[in-house]
């Protein structure tokens, strides 16, 4: 049969009978232009921020080889002479960084906004990092390098930065950090490319002289980094360490981008994997038309066999008709994700901000690669969902032309194998779940959660026909005839429930799992935040975390903590390291004073000898990210170097730790200032006695003292504990914004599966429900009959559902989520969710009965009876 004349039966066959049910079809399109567009906006989204991140780790790296540091002390000036004169090193450049205020001094109401300043040696950084400047109007303005040199006082900014203040070429812009500012002119917009696409372009480049005047530091720098002469690497990196020893720290930023790209990375597949799940379960729409209009069919598939068309050629059509549905899907979806994208554009960019590093997109990209995988995943599921249904109408006999119709025959082999393999697939979920990620990815971890979802899906019909078991007099009792005859229903339902039952069974797995694992997050965070965030006021210097916590506390504001008699003033000391390549940070806290009002939320170890071990000098504390990404454990030792002086502990216990940077090392201060000399405090805890109330009370007004008397000088954050600790745990909520969308998209498209599901086993018994009407049974024993299927139906997928989804959430907990992010949660079920919302599930189930209610009625019994007997 030629390809034409096959299109040309399938538009006869399929389109004409689509246009006659016109809305039945738009349901099932709707159903699955849900699932698609929210997977390719979560996409879009995703790969938005992703790509600005990576852009912007890129733009900072460079080509840079290797990048030298002295945690807790600036690198000297003389140390770039040195790194000069080694063999294998072919350039260096010094560089200075810190996150400032900025605004802008133009006409009209002054407007601010929060970057990062980077001061550089235009000449020494050119052969590292490109960037250049948006439509130079003269040709010395391409040279802007040599701008930023001969002229003081003067920098380029970020598109973003200008596009948020309204700068452009000549502005003014006042930058602010701790007591200092400083105005200085804008010498043009750097392009979004190279430097210009660092923070999301919220940057400010100038000479390093001009950032070393402002800081009033001419002594060091931050950092030095270098590139090595071409193939030279391992020879120059075996040079660095000799000549620099033990006193500095020598790291390779495609190591630190790695660390950064594989947290983001993960993030990333976590959100997709999710979305693809309303996908996932908008394929239980397309099976349920297929199988629906198959099932109403029958007689015309046996006519065109009989006329000579080949089991292939049915197979063909039903399978095309699936392939359809998933483009019509797919091209009404791609609004739909157009629509959502903006919003989970803020909504994933402000987390990804939040947790790893800042972004800033303002327009959604859509790539080729994205456009291409969501219409083969979105066809795909289509096409497999058409799958059974095609394979169930090619193996017609020609011989039902001329028979009368049938109800579905008995599948008591097929139900038995499917819960077979049911089985075996639940199975195979623990060894999956054991198995360790690759490259970073739980891609183990993710088929573990595909099989479950399918396997539960498989038992469906077994459960079924086991419930159809019970015995007939406590049917009776329980609903009368319309009970008993349901329960006969289901145990003829056979294989095509699966799939049916399957869409509920994913949806409220996936509720379960999520109402699990967030109140888990949630209430160990709770824990976290009361336990080790303890305090009444937090003090620390002017955005403190964006700037790693480079300078301490001035000495007049630690003079004037110090004595405030009431209050139990906590120090801590915050210095940036790198350990195997991950940024994380050394802290030296007030051991004796933290454990007096809280201590550690501990994951590995024995508390109170860990708290010896410190106090004795002779260990650490690390968190659990930390642990799990460097690889760390309990009783392992570790060296680091901070200020010259080498460091080297074993490690005595991990604990849980849910800061947005949350890798770190814990030690005791007197330790931490006994071996480096180093008496700064980068921060303050402060405890005031009496009541809840009054100390909140009290700690409002230590902070209203301490923003009078140093609060235009130095601009210190001063946070009352309880508005931190509520700040934190909005900040979680957040992070699951996304997740509450897609989780309502896939009880919605469950409850389309439900309604087609009930209207297909109408269909198929339609001559022995109007046979049931036509020797007596009133229209109100017929609805009871169908709503007591419907509640078998709801009750089988909910008692499945939530089973699976308490398995789900282990393996998102245990699984997924540590291998992800480094983070465990202590598992808590929020049973007042639960019992609020599986009522409502299985009321929304019965209400899906009305359509088939209404189909059932549709024409008299007279009418359908004589039909059947021709």
């Amino acid at each position: 049969m030629s390809v034409s004349l096959g299109l040309r039966l399938y538009g006869w066959f399929s389109l004409r009978y689509a246009r006659r049910h016109l809305w039945r079809t738009a349901a099932v399109i709707l159903g699955l232009s849900l699932g698609a567009g929210v997977f390719v906006a979560v996409r879009l989204a995703t790969t938005t921020s992703v790509r600005s991140f990576e852009r912007s780790m890129d733009a900072v790296s460079g080509r840079a080889h290797f990048v030298v540091t002295r945690p807790g002390e600036s690198v000297p000036f003389s140390l770039i002479r040195d790194l000069l004169s080694v063999t294998n090193v072919q350039t260096v450049s010094p560089i200075t960084s810190l996150v400032v205020r900025v605004e802008s001094m133009g006409q009209g109401a002054e407007r601010g906004a929060v970057a990062r300043w980077m001061g550089l040696d235009p000449v020494l950084d050119r052969p590292l990092r490109p960037w250049a400047a948006q439509r130079p109007e003269k040709a010395e303005e391409a040279q802007g390098w040599m701008r930023l040199m001969s002229e003081p006082d003067t920098v380029f900014v970020g598109s973003a930065l200008a596009g948020t203040l309204g700068l452009e070429a000549g502005s003014a812009v006042m930058v602010q950090y701790q007591d200092r500012r400083r105005i200085l002119k804008v010498l043009g917009i750097l392009k979004d490319e190279g430097l210009g696409s660092a923070e999301g372009g919220l940057i400010l480049l100038s000479d390093l002289a001009t950032v070393q005047e402002f800081l009033g530091r001419f002594e060091g720098v931050d950092r030095v980094e270098g590139a090595f002469i071409e193939g030279r690497s391992e020879e120059g990196f075996r040079e660095l360490k000799n000549v620099l020893g033990s006193s500095y720290a020598v790291d390779r930023p495609v190591e630190r981008a790695r660390s950064a790209r594989s947290m983001v990375a993960a993030y990333e597949q976590n959100l997709s994997v999710l979305s693809f799940v309303s996908l996932f379960v908008g394929m239980f729409l397309v099976y349920s038309l297929t199988a629906f209009n198959s099932a109403s069919r029958r007689r015309e598939v046996a006519v065109m066999r009989a006329l000579g068309a080949s089991k292939r050629f049915v197979f063909s059509i039903f399978i095309l008709d699936g392939l359809v549905l998933g483009l019509l899907g797919w091209a009404v979806g791609i609004p739909v994700s157009w629509g959502f994208s903006r919003h989970l554009m803020e909504a994933v960019s402000a987390t990804v901000t939040l947790l790893f590093a800042r972004v800033d997109v303002r327009t959604v990209s859509l790539s080729v690669w994205d456009v291409v995988v969501s219409i083969i995943l979105t066809t795909a599921v289509a096409a497999l969902a058409a799958w059974q249904p095609a394979h169930h109408m090619m193996m017609v006999p020609p011989t039902e032309a001329i028979r009368p119709r049938s109800s579905a025959p008995h599948e008591e082999n097929k139900t038995r194998r499917l819960t077979t393999i049911g089985l075996g697939l639940l199975a195979s979920v623990l060894p999956l779940s054991l198995m360790p990620p690759l490259r970073g990815v739980p891609v183990a971890g993710y088929a573990a959660v595909f099989f479950l979802f399918c396997g539960f899906s498989l038992l469906a019909p077994g459960v079924l026909k086991r419930i159809s078991t019970m015995p007939s007099t406590l049917a009776r009792r329980l609903g009368g005839e319309p009970c008993v005859l349901a329960f006969r229903q289901l145990e003829k339902a056979g294989a095509r429930m699966a799939v049916s039952v399957g869409a509920l069974i994913t949806a409220v797995g996936l509720f379960t799992a999520l109402v699990v694992m967030i109140s888990s997050f949630r209430k160990t965070v709770e824990t976290w935040v009361f336990q080790t965030v303890s305090g009444d006021l937090f003090v620390r210097p002017m955005m403190a975390d964006l700037n790693g916590y480079r300078d301490p506390l001035p000495a007049h504001l630690v003079h004037f903590l110090q004595n405030i008699s009431e209050a139990d003033v906590v120090a801590y000391r915050r210095i940036p390291v790198t350990y195997r390549g991950v940024d994380c940070a050394l802290e030296g806290i007030d051991l004796d004073g933290l454990l007096r009002h809280g201590g550690f939320l501990f994951l590995q170890g024995n508390p109170q000898h860990a708290y010896k071990a410190m106090k004795a000098g002779e260990s650490v504390m690390v968190s659990e990210v930390f642990s799990r990404r460097t690889g760390l454990r309990v009783g392992d030792g570790m060296a680091l170097s901070v200020h010259g002086v080498p460091l080297e502990f074993s490690v005595a216990g991990v604990y849980r730790d849910y800061r947005t940077q949350s890798a770190v090392i814990y030690m005791d201060l007197k330790v931490l200032q006994e071996r480096t000399k180093d008496r700064a405090w980068s921060g303050v805890r402060l405890f005031f006695p009496g009541s809840e109330e009054a100390r909140a009370q009290r700690a409002r007004e230590v902070r209203d003292e301490i923003l009078g008397h140093f609060g235009t000088r130095d601009v210190p954050d001063v946070m009352v504990g309880s508005t931190l600790r509520r700040d934190i745990l909005r900040v979680f909520d957040e992070t699951f914004a996304v997740t509450t969308v897609l989780l309502v998209m896939a009880l919605m498209v469950a409850g389309l599966g439900m309604m087609t599901t009930l209207a297909i086993m109408v269909l198929e018994r339609m001559v022995s429900l109007n046979t049931l009407k036509a020797i007596g049974a009133s229209t109100g024993q017929v609805r009871r009959m169908l709503l007591w299927e419907a509640l078998f139906l709801a009750v089988a997928g909910l008692v499945l559902g939530v089973v699976c989804g308490f398995a789900l959430s282990v393996i998102l907990i245990e699984v997924i989520n540590a291998q992800s992010f480094g983070w465990t949660f202590l598992y808590h079920v929020a049973w007042d969710q639960l019992g609020v919302a599986f009522p409502l599930i299985a009321a929304a189930s019965l209400a899906a009965t009305i359509p088939a209610q209404r189909l059932a009625f549709r024409y008299s019994p007279v009418v359908l009876l004589r039909e059947d007997e021709h």
